[in-house]
């Protein structure tokens, strides 16, 4: 007959942009994600350096 779509997996990520310049708002965004999703969320790092983005390589930008 006709089934329901369930969910197998959520993921809730967060790019923080300025975290390049200022390492407290990726602990801030950390700190928020914790909160949604009562579990600590993994902090990834550049893979590669971009310099439009002022990013650069193993610096970290993001949490998931």
């Amino acid at each position: 007959m006709m089934q329901v779509p369930r969910l197998t997996k959520i993921v809730i990520n967060m790019g923080v942009g300025r975290a390049t310049q200022q390492q407290s708002l990726l602990e801030g965004a950390v700190g928020d994600l914790q909160l949604i999703a009562g579990q600590r969320p993994v902090i990834t790092k550049a893979r590669r350096s971009i310099a439009a983005f002022k990013l650069r390589e193993a610096c970290r930008s993001a949490a998931w």
